[in-house]
C-alpha cells in the first residue's frame, strides 16, 4: 500500500466516524476537527478548535527480506475544559477533561481500526495525557503501529 493512501484512509476514517462524531456533537456541539499534518507554527488553539486531532507525518519500514510492511503514525489530541470535576470524592481534584480525553482516544482508536483496509492491521496503540500547564485544555499524544502482511511474490519495495 502507498504510504499516503494509508494516511488518507486513516484521516478520512477519523473525520467521518459516526461514533466519534456523535461523541463530539454531544459533548462539544460540533464535530472533531482533523488536522492532517501542520505547517510550522500553526498548532491549533484549544478554545477555537477542540476537540481536535492532529495526525502527524506517516512513516513506513519495508525491505526485501521482510514479509510485512510496518507503518507508524503519531498524533496529538485536545479537548477543551475550563472546569474541575465536582462529582468526585471530596478530597479529589481532577480536571473534567481527563475523562473526556480518555473517551476521545478510545473512540479515535476504534475509528482508525474500523477504517483500515482488510490486509492492514493495528498492532500497537500507545497514548498519554497531559493535564499540567494546559490552562483550559487537556492534551494527549498517541502513536499507532500498523502492519501490512505481504503475499508470496509481493515486492515490498514496489
Amino acid at each position: 500500500m502507498d504510504l499516503y493512501d494509508l494516511f488518507a484512509t486513516i484521516r478520512d476514517a477519523v473525520a467521518q466516524d459516526a461514533n466519534l462524531g456523535a461523541w463530539a456533537t454531544t459533548n462539544y456541539s460540533k464535530s472533531v476537527t482533523v488536522f492532517a499534518g501542520l505547517l510550522e507554527g500553526e498548532m491549533p488553539d484549544a478554545e477555537t478548535h477542540a476537540p481536535f486531532v492532529v495526525l502527524g507525518d506517516p512513516a513506513d519500514a519495508r525491505g526485501m527480506e521482510s514479509r510485512v510492511i510496518e507503518y507508524a503514525i503519531e498524533g496529538y489530541v485536545c479537548v477543551a475544559t475550563g472546569v474541575l470535576r465536582t462529582d468526585s470524592l471530596d478530597n479529589v481534584v481532577e480536571p473534567a477533561g481527563l475523562e473526556a480525553i480518555t473517551d476521545f482516544v478510545r473512540l479515535l482508536r476504534a475509528a482508525i481500526q474500523a477504517g483500515l483496509p482488510d490486509n492492514v492491521f493495528l498492532v500497537d496503540f500507545n497514548s498519554a495525557f497531559d493535564t499540567t500547564g494546559a490552562g483550559g485544555a487537556v492534551n494527549g499524544f498517541f502513536d499507532v503501529t500498523l502492519v501490512e502482511h505481504l503475499t508470496i511474490g509481493s515486492n515490498p519495495l514496489a
